[in-house]
Parts: C-alpha cells; structure tokens; sequence
C-alpha cells in the first residue's frame, strides 16, 4: 500500500450477510417483502443508520470474490443505480491486469444487499460477484457443503482485493 495516496475520503466498513435469515430448509429464492425473506440485516441498517442522517458517496458489496478463475460480470441492479462506479471499478481492475476477472458485460441483477442500500437509502451501491457465464450460476459449491476454505484462490483475492484498494485510495472527496 506505499504507492497508495493517502485517501481522499472516509472509508465505512459495514458486513452484510443477504442470507442471514433466509429458508430454513433447502434453497429458495428470498422474498424481498416477506419478514421471512433474507438480507435482514442491510434492510435493518438502512432504517437505522449509525448516525443520524448518514449519507455515503457510494459502496462497494464484496460477495463471492475468492474462487479460483472467478468472474465477475457488471451485475444489473448496479448497472441500475451506480453504473459511473460499476465502470470505474472494471476500468480500475482492467487497468490492473485483471482483465480476465472484470468482465465488461451486463448479466442480469442480483437480489442482494446492495439493492436495499441502493433503493432505501439512496446511497448508490455496486455488487462485485462471482457469475459463470457458462453454467449461468454462481458455482458447483453455492449453498452446499463443498462451500470450503479448499475453493480460495490467492489470484482471485488479489485481483478483488487490489482493484477496490486502487479504488478507494484513488477517490477524491467530491463535495
């Protein structure tokens, strides 16, 4: 991180799990209006916030992102409500040498925490996650037992993980 400027904005981390809830037996898509439906816990932040008319730039949710020879396509809710970021984020990691992780295509949205940070809160919101354009899924070991520390790849981290640090240590306070 030596080459990095010091950043020009606040950094806020929050976890999000969108299945800290959910079904309790096997996999169902989540009900977005349901009590029982999933992401409780961003659509809990977003009607209280930390602080009291707390606002943001933008957010990045990180999910999915250390498979070995993962992808990441320009998911569609992102598209929606951030794509100046979306396109930011893909030219970063591009730029980065990780071309073959930032995939410069649209797949359709994801039903995910950032899509109530996005609508809830205004706070514009992007989804790095996996997406294999092959199988049109998320991977074999989504939602299963083989779901394991063995699927982790060093390269996948480093591109994720170097591509939203260059990101960040890049943005300029606007306001």
């Amino acid at each position: 991180l030596a080459e990095f400027p010091i950043p020009g904005v606040g950094i806020d981390i929050i976890l999000f799990d969108g299945e800290d809830y959910g079904v309790t037996r096997g996999y169902q898509e989540p009900v977005m209006d349901s009590e029982n439906g999933w992401c409780l816990g961003s659509r809990h932040w977003v009607s209280n916030k930390h602080q009291k008319n707390y606002g943001a730039y933008y957010g990045i949710l990180l999910d999915l992102v250390g498979a070995r020879k993962a992808t990441f396509f320009q998911e569609g809710f992102s598209m929606e409500y951030a794509p100046i970021i979306v396109g930011r984020v893909w030219k970063n990691g591009q730029q980065l040498g990780y071309k073959d992780f930032f995939i410069n295509k649209q797949r359709g949205g994801i039903m995910d925490d950032h899509l109530f940070v996005n609508r809830e809160a205004k706070i514009p919101m992007i989804n790095i996650i996996q997406y294999d354009a092959k199988t049109g899924d998320f991977g074999d070991y989504h939602h299963t037992h083989r779901d394991q520390l063995d699927i982790i790849d060093r390269l996948t981290l480093e591109a994720v993980g170097e591509t939203v640090m260059y990101t960040v240590y890049h943005e300029q306070q606007t306001t």
